[in-house]
């Protein structure tokens, strides 16, 4: 089974502006341009091949909550399905696709 990595964080924002966000913060955060599941509140993308990995598939779930917020799940996980170790690589990818959706929802 491939390594992966998944946070959940909440926001105060709704569901249209935090998807927004997250759809600038990925290619910030070093991931390809999302491909967008708008009506599903989803966002797929990938973090190219390097010198420490095979490369990670990420995903971007959200769901409202019950106060107009948004629920986000964050998942990275190695794209080379048999990879045993990442080195921390996919936490990495997680924290900075966090780090700069919340600096563009704090703008």
């Amino acid at each position: 089974m491939a390594c992966s990595n998944l946070q959940v964080k909440e926001f105060d924002q709704s569901i249209d502006v935090v998807y927004e966000a997250f759809e600038k913060a990925l290619p910030l955060a070093g991931a390809g341009v999302p491909i967008k599941m708008k009506e599903s509140h989803q966002l797929l993308s990938e973090v190219s091949t390097s010198l420490w990995s095979w490369g990670e598939k990420i995903s971007v779930s959200m769901k409202e909550t019950n106060t107009g917020g948004t629920r986000v799940q964050v998942k990275s996980e190695s794209s080379f399905g048999m990879t045993l170790i990442d080195w921390g690589k996919n936490k990495k990818n997680v924290d900075k696709i966090l780090m700069q959706a919340k600096m563009i929802l704090h703008k």
